[in-house]
């Protein structure tokens, strides 16, 4: 039975053992935000999402992964990580990396299973932003 708990402990346990790390995102400058609000690095259980208005920010706030995972032994997978840009022109030519590998841009993402779009601009209904934002506000509280 322990075994059960700490299983659905994890997530939680997880989002702490890399607190630090979100602030650190937070406080760096890049990546997107709503107002003061930053939300450029969404997190569920071991999966995070960064999210940025450029090339450059993106960039960064993976070196700060890959930095803070190095400190922390943490290791980023390379292989399970993907890039997409929504509107806009396609930053295909852009290099991006993880350490020493290159990240590959892709058509589509899938996060928490839900399927995006590259290359399209993202619609996020009012009332689906709104439960989102309270959300975010309840948990930072």
């Amino acid at each position: 039975m322990f075994h059960c708990r700490l299983f659905v402990l994890s997530p939680l346990l997880f989002a702490i053992y890399v607190d630090d790390l979100i602030s650190e995102l937070g406080q760096s400058g890049y990546g997107l935000h709503i107002g003061s609000l930053f939300i450029g690095s969404i997190l569920y259980a071991d999966d995070i999402a960064l999210l940025a208005c450029s090339c450059y920010g993106l960039q960064q706030l993976i070196n700060s992964c890959n930095n803070y995972g190095m400190q922390c032994d943490i290791i980023f997978n390379s292989q399970k990580s993907q890039l997409a840009c929504f509107g806009g022109n396609s930053p295909r030519d852009n290099i991006i990396t993880l350490g020493d590998v290159y990240l590959s841009w892709s058509a589509q993402i899938k996060y928490l299973g839900c399927c995006f779009r590259g290359n399209s601009v993202l619609v996020i209904s009012p009332v689906l932003l709104a439960d989102f934002m309270a959300h975010l506000i309840t948990f930072q509280t």
